[in-house]
């Protein structure tokens, strides 16, 4: 076993098969981290400065990986690194064999870690109670580096079964009843058709997508300027995306439509078994019956008689309408952690002593958060975590 760093992106392409190789064994299952979609992150967000990849591999297998690029900072203005992730797509992960020799990958990591020319390593949006990250945080501790981790939000998942009955059933009453209220608004269900778009070729792809953002651009994210389409760069980025996620059979549209008018939109991706909504849109006009909502109840129906998938991961903060159709939760949670130096050592301290004076002084909240209000989660009860269809590592 040995520890060895990637310095470019042509690197980590040469490497391609054995980094996607270490995901699929590990229980990471966002396919947005695999090699060629972090490297374009990079390209994109972070294209003229640092990318090291801290690595341990084991007979010629990478068994531990850590995506590391520089442009975030600190305290206003220390540079540090940064695991590649952000608003608008989670590109980077650290990835781990759950097979590996625990203690013998930490040993090498932890001595990469220090070598870093940064002195504090920030990662967003992360789950630090996985199986990954935690023992990483533990051990990070035990050696004296410091680390601090804030809970920002929560994020909705919803078990997959084979009884959609049982599954509608478990929902709240008032939030059946304002689905088939909006159902009968629309005139019948039979009229309201959800198409989905997947097993999708590259010269699928653009038509695809600009028809999620011209619905996508006419909701309120047109409005802020904050749609792909007015988004500068930001539609070349999905399109290279989606285009390569087609390659890997692991893209999906949804379009909900009604008497071939379209009311709601998704796009979103696939791998191990798990959906992810990525991001959703529909049209205001039709406001009054709750397209999103509509969309999302024909779409868990179908998954639910098939056996696509087995968990459906909302993404993102969770909103009301995600937590009505919830079963389950995970945290996630802003991580600063030092590599060792008298500086970073300094910084995170700092950020864990100070940080939760400033938000007691302004008012906000110094704990963990709130549980969440789950619309599903008395499904649990009667149907534990399971796994249905998980997809075949492509050997």
């Amino acid at each position: 076993m040995r520890f060895t760093q990637l310095n470019s992106l042509s690197e980590l392409r040469e490497n391609s098969q054995r980094w996607d190789d270490l995901w699929w064994r590990s229980n990471v299952t966002t396919p947005t981290v695999r090699a060629e979609l972090l490297a374009q992150w990079v390209e994109h967000f972070t294209a003229s400065r640092q990318f090291i990849v801290l690595a341990v591999e084991d007979q010629g297998d990478f068994v531990a990986a850590l995506p590391l690029a520089s442009g975030a900072r600190v305290l206003g203005s220390l540079p540090c690194g940064q695991v590649p992730r952000n608003c608008w797509a989670d590109c980077g992960e650290f990835l781990l064999d759950p097979g590996a020799e625990v203690k013998a990958v930490f040993d090498r990591l932890v001595d990469g870690l220090k070598k870093l020319p940064w002195g504090v390593i920030c990662a967003d949006g992360i789950d630090v109670q996985s199986s990954q990250w935690k023992p990483l945080l533990d051990r990070l501790q035990s050696e004296g580096l410091p680390t601090y981790t804030r809970p920002w939000w929560h994020v909705g998942l919803i078990d997959i079964g084979s009884d959609w009955e049982q599954y509608e059933r478990s929902l709240s009453g008032n939030h059946r009843r304002s689905i088939h209220k909006a159902l009968r608004r629309l005139g019948a269900e039979k009229r309201v058709e959800l198409k989905r778009c997947n097993h999708l070729s590259r010269q699928d792809v653009d038509k695809l997508l600009r028809r999620f953002c011209e619905i996508e651009n006419e909701s309120w994210k047109g409005e802020a300027g904050s749609s792909i389409q007015k988004s500068p760069g930001m539609f070349e980025f999905y399109r290279r995306q989606a285009e390569q996620l087609a390659d890997w059979g692991q893209v999906e549209f949804q379009f909900l439509e009604h008497d071939d008018r379209l009311l709601a939109a998704e796009y979103g991706f696939a791998a191990k078994g798990v959906y992810f909504s990525n991001k959703i849109a529909y049209a205001p006009r039709y406001a009054n019956v709750g397209p999103g909502k509509l969309l999302r109840y024909h779409q868990l129906k179908q998954y639910f008689e098939q056996d696509d998938y087995h968990v459906l991961d909302t993404l993102g903060i969770l909103s009301d309408s995600n937590a009505k159709w919830a079963t389950r939760s995970y945290t996630s949670s802003g991580l600063l952690m030092s590599t060792g130096s008298v500086l970073g050592n300094t910084v995170v301290c700092s950020y864990k002593r100070v940080l939760p004076i400033v938000k007691k002084l302004v008012g906000r909240s110094t704990g963990a958060l709130p549980s969440p209000n789950l619309g599903a989660a008395r499904y649990m009860t009667t149907n534990p975590v399971h796994e249905k269809a998980v997809e075949p590592h492509p050997a």
